[in-house]
């Protein structure tokens, strides 16, 4: 060009300046644009971030929207890039927090043609659920009388539902289902179950009462009532007995009656099979589940259900009772998770389902099977920790492959504290919880470790 001295060569070389520089400047103001978008996105995407966990944890949506306002601020700090726009919108449904904002980037060589501001909006939505797979969860819990001082089963309570808060946020997760197992040394399951073809002795017994007539003894004197002091699962208990007769005097004939029709009816309370099949989850007409016989206060076992206001619920119905025997928790939890009788409410084995049992216990075992009841004292729990420890290992075995999460809960006993700790998956899935909080905090840490915070869009 320096020494051509052609006309035409100038002129063309001054025309191509123009186009050369608006596609120079195009690019400048791409790039700036393209780095202010991701500048904005990574903002978002941690304001959304936070919002969720903020709605996770129970924060009001409210709250959860001047959370998210306040991480954008922090993040987004360039005063030559303002933000406007933002907007955030939680799913009542499904708990989603979504997050929307708008950058505003200044132009540099497109203002020449009058461009002077390219808005950029970009969005997020976060949502704190169980991931991609589904999972089933059975909370087996100690509800023995031990669990009464210290609002030990109140403090228990609030954790489990926090639990379930978080399995279900705003109490929905289609894809979990939760059961609660309480246990002493007996569980109970629904009466309508008695006429299954895997339970045994559970029929209403029937009968009539032979005519009869009353003896009374108008004359009668009584002593002094009498005080029994014992202890039941650890707690000081006392009961007042009738004042002894001193003497009956002279019978009298009293009111005479027919012939009377009586039922007793099966409370629901369920024994152990036999050794070793007291070990094994699978039941069957063949090998049924044993109705027993017996007194207990513990509440009826809910099963699998994606309904968090129903376990919730029978959450808060639970109430102290009884001596305590573990396994039998334990193994109805696995029950509960199991495809196979007596519910067969799980998913198969074999299906991408997570399968978790969480484990809460405050003592000992005091009592071991003397099949079906449970009547054997075992201070020491020698018998039924080695049960309880041989049903742990068939459950975590290759073709079922349950989770366990054990909490031992103010428990002194060693020898307890180790077979649960081995009991549990993993090193990680055992807590040792020496007082209230630290009970509630592991329910917490094991909630939001079988759930995860992501980015849903």
């Amino acid at each position: 060009f320096a020494t051509d001295s052609l006309g035409n060569v100038a002129t063309t070389f001054a025309l191509s300046i123009i186009p050369l520089f608006g596609m120079v400047g195009a690019a400048v103001d791409y790039g700036n644009v393209s780095r202010v978008k991701a500048q904005t996105q990574n903002a978002v995407d941690t304001a959304a971030m936070i919002g969720g966990t903020n709605k996770m944890n129970g924060m009001s949506d409210a709250d959860v929207q001047t959370s998210v306002a306040q991480a954008l601020a922090a993040r987004f700090t360039d005063a030559n890039i303002p933000i406007s726009g933002i907007t955030t919108t939680i799913d009542a449904t499904t708990g989603a927090v979504n997050v929307a904002a708008t950058a505003t980037v200044k132009m540099t060589v497109a203002r020449a043609i009058g461009i002077q501001t390219m808005p950029v909006t970009v969005r997020s939505q976060t949502r704190f659920d169980t991931g991609e797979s589904a999972i089933e969860v059975v909370l087996a819990i100690d509800t023995t009388l031990s669990m009464e001082p210290n609002n030990k089963m109140v403090d228990a309570k609030t954790a489990a539902k926090g639990l379930v808060d978080t399995i279900f946020p705003n109490g929905v997760n289609p894809r979990a289902k939760v059961a609660l197992v309480p246990f002493d040394r007996y569980v109970r399951i629904d009466r309508s179950l008695k006429n299954s073809t895997w339970l045994s002795n559970a029929s209403d017994k029937t009968g009539v009462y032979p005519p009869y007539c009353d003896t009374l003894y108008p004359n009668i004197v009584y002593g002094p009532a009498v005080t029994h002091n014992y202890t039941e699962d650890g707690i000081a208990k006392s009961w007042v007995e009738d004042p002894s007769v001193v003497s009956y005097g002279a019978p009298v004939q009293g009111p005479c009656y027919g012939a009377t029709p009586y039922t007793n009816a099966w409370e629901g309370v369920v024994g152990s099979r036999n050794y070793p099949s007291d070990l094994q989850a699978d039941v069957s007409p063949a090998n049924p589940v044993p109705a027993v016989w017996v007194s207990s206060y513990v509440q009826q076992l809910t099963r699998l259900t994606n309904n968090a206001a129903t376990v919730k619920t029978q959450i808060d119905a639970l109430g102290p009772s009884g001596e305590t025997y573990i396994q039998p928790g334990l193994l109805w939890a696995w029950r509960a998770l199991s495809p196979n009788a007596p519910f067969s409410d799980g998913a198969a084995y074999s299906s991408s389902t997570r399968k978790i049992v969480i484990l809460m216990t405050d003592g000992a075992n005091t009592y071991s099977p003397t099949y079906p009841e449970h009547d054997s004292a075992d201070p020491l729990g020698t018998t039924a920790n080695g049960i309880l420890a041989d049903t742990c290992t068939n459950m975590k075995a290759p073709g079922v492959g349950i989770t366990i999460y054990a909490i031992a809960f103010m428990v002194s006993d060693l020898n307890i504290r180790n077979v649960l700790q081995n009991c549990a998956s993993a090193p990680v899935n055992y807590y040792n919880a020496n007082s209230n909080a630290e009970m509630a905090a592991a329910f917490a840490a094991i909630g939001k470790s079988l759930t995860a915070m992501r980015f849903s869009k």
